[in-house]
């Protein structure tokens, strides 16, 4: 058999990763969900795939399932041989790509965790059956395996990124033979409360295998992380283990645009531990200010601040607090927060934490046309290194170029970030389309706009929304009114300054225009 270009995780979080270097290939929901039904089911016709994904008329679900396949194959790159399309039926080529469903790989490293998490509550009513139907199949031929000592030592000697040794304590250290190579070391909580619900190593394997998953999040492993946190809560759901597993759960929703499971997963955190974690304060106000809720979000931050663990940086929780008034339009009291967040990011040098205080900045700089000040955070920001924050700091230097009126630099920043997945490439998409405008290249600008429609309709997040129909009627104008409508109803998102620019192209739309 030939080695395997590309790896198809579809245990845990599902993702799909190059084979030579674990690079992720950022794929959509759907296109995930794709390459899984292909994956384990065989050859399949479009209109049964376009069926299984969506619950639309047919036609439009064929239209969805073309813009899939638009996007996969963009994403792909050189490995788009991967997916096939001979006699009418979709294929991937199992020779060039490992499944771990399929394998049994990444199956020893965790257990077994879940089938698709994270897919399985969301969709189409004939996509949860086929989901549920092949995670009982899977129960069956592949049954969770029991953690072996050995799996317990490579964890308790891989202390997470952001807990100094300082703050490690025995308290919880579990007791491992010794192997080859030596005794095993001893990982702190992240705090000294009791873990679990009275169940001893069940609530301190928990805590380790959470803290294993926020490292991993951290250095940007998903679907790592997504394994070890429902590992963690399946060994128990209770206590400071599941708070952070949960967190880490929710994180990866909320940057996944799914709104709903972000919720859920934020819920039950707090209802695993009676002493929340300050991260699991912050994800919950991340949330809360997305959906335009700023008081909430600000109150959150407030608890968050007080249980803040010692030589921990505040940074993340100042720059939540600073869009809370961003959100509410005092720009004044948002530039002290925002300010006094990035003095803690430098102060607390944590690379990836100092990449999204700056990102909470860029958006704030620019919407109060702080463009050079802008320019020199973006530059400080890609400086720190690539993480899960960085296209959201492109997207910002080609908002501040398209401002400063250099369309040409704005596309150099939002091409790249067109191949990405979400709410980024949706933005990327809307903004490069606002560029190509402006260098009066129509059909391009109008290509982009009919490539971000379905991906920000589809999207939870209620900026893609408010972003797209922005883009549509500063192009389009009135040709695009009553499809903007549609998009941004019901829909609510934390920039207010988006939503001001929308109401007031609408507004100027229609007013009656008086001839000569």
């Amino acid at each position: 058999m030939n080695a395997p270009d590309l790896h198809l995780y579809l245990f845990g979080s599902p993702a799909l990763r190059r084979a030579s270097d674990q690079q992720l290939v950022p794929c959509t929901t759907n296109a995930l969900r794709l390459l899984a039904v292909l994956a384990l089911d065989g050859p399949q016709s479009r209109l049964n795939v376009a069926d299984l994904l969506w619950d639309a008329p047919t036609s439009r679900a064929l239209h969805n399932l073309r813009m899939t396949l638009y996007q996969l194959r963009r994403t792909l790159a050189e490995h788009v041989s991967v997916l096939q399309e001979n006699g009418g039926l979709l294929a991937l080529d199992l020779q060039y790509v490992q499944v771990d469903a399929r394998h049994g790989t990444q199956a020893s490293a965790f257990g077994r965790p879940e089938f698709m998490a994270g897919h399985r509550t969301r969709g189409s009513e004939r996509w949860l059956e086929w989901a549920n139907e092949h995670e009982e199949k899977l129960q069956k031929y592949m049954p969770e395996l029991v953690p072996t000592p050995q799996i317990d030592l490579a964890l308790t000697q891989a202390i997470p990124t952001g807990v100094p040794r300082s703050q490690l304590t025995p308290a919880l250290s579990i007791s491992v033979p010794p192997t080859q190579q030596g005794q095993a070391t001893t990982r702190r909580p992240t705090s000294t409360s009791s873990t679990g619900s009275g169940r001893g190593r069940p609530g301190s394997l928990s805590l380790l295998y959470a803290l294993d998953a926020a490292a991993e999040m951290d250095s940007g492993q998903y679907h790592v992380a997504a394994q070890a946190a429902q590992y963690a809560l399946n060994l128990c759901p209770t206590g400071e283990g599941a708070a952070l597993a949960h967190d880490t759960l929710a994180y990866i929703a909320l940057d996944n645009d799914e709104f709903q499971a972000a919720i859920q997963h934020v819920k039950q955190g707090f209802q695993a531990h009676t002493d929340p974690p300050w991260e699991l304060f912050y994800t919950a106000a991340s949330l809360a200010d997305m959906q335009g809720q700023y008081a909430r979000a600000e109150q959150l931050t407030m608890q968050g601040l007080k249980v803040l663990r010692l030589h921990s940086s505040p940074a993340l929780l100042q720059a939540v607090t600073a869009s809370t008034y961003d959100t509410r339009g005092d720009f004044v009291t948002a530039r002290r927060w925002h300010e006094w967040a990035l003095e803690s990011a430098r102060h607390w040098p944590r690379p990836q934490q100092h990449c999204g205080v700056v990102t909470f900045y860029l958006w704030h700089l620019n919407a109060t046309q702080d463009i050079t000040r802008t320019h020199a955070l973006g530059l400080e920001a890609l400086d720190l290194g690539q993480f899960t924050m960085t296209p959201y700091v492109h997207n910002s230097l080609g908002t501040a170029a398209l401002l400063r009126h250099e369309p040409e630099l704005a596309l150099q920043h939002l091409s790249p970030q067109t191949h990405h997945t979400g709410t980024v490439q949706i933005i990327a998409l809307t903004k490069s389309a606002l560029a190509y405008h402006a260098l009066g290249a129509s059909e391009q600008a109008h290509a982009c706009l009919s490539a971000s429609e379905p991906l920000a309709a589809h999207n939870e997040d209620g900026r893609a929304h408010y972003e797209w129909a922005v883009a549509a009627l500063t192009i389009g104008h009135q040709e695009y009114l009553s499809r903007a409508t549609r998009m941004v109803q019901g829909q609510v998102t934390n920039d207010s300054v988006l939503v001001k620019r929308y109401h007031r192209l609408v507004q100027d739309l229609q007013q009656p225009r008086h001839l000569n």
